[in-house]
């Protein structure tokens, strides 16, 4: 799948820390079914899903963002 095409399709994403015994299962039911499907996990699950995103590092680039531009984003409206 190229890049241009990931970018047409909604992904599924899940969310754990750890990897209990039913997340293989469940990352797998959803690989079945959906085309692509994100996990956000941690080192304990970073084999689970094809495609995989440290959960910590992911939510300290979303707080960065939303510091840098949502403050500016809501001031921006505000003016109007």
């Amino acid at each position: 799948m190229g890049s241009s095409e990931k970018k047409d399709i909604i992904p599924v994403v899940i969310f754990h820390v750890g990897c209990p015994e039913h997340l293989p299962y469940s990352v797998q039911s959803a690989q079945r079914w959906n085309e692509r499907v994100i996990l956000l996990g941690d080192e304990a699950n970073r084999n689970v899903a094809r495609e995989w995103f440290d959960h910590e590092r992911t939510i300290r680039h979303t707080r960065i963002f939303l510091r840098r531009y949502a403050l500016r984003d809501i001031f921006c409206i505000m003016s109007l």
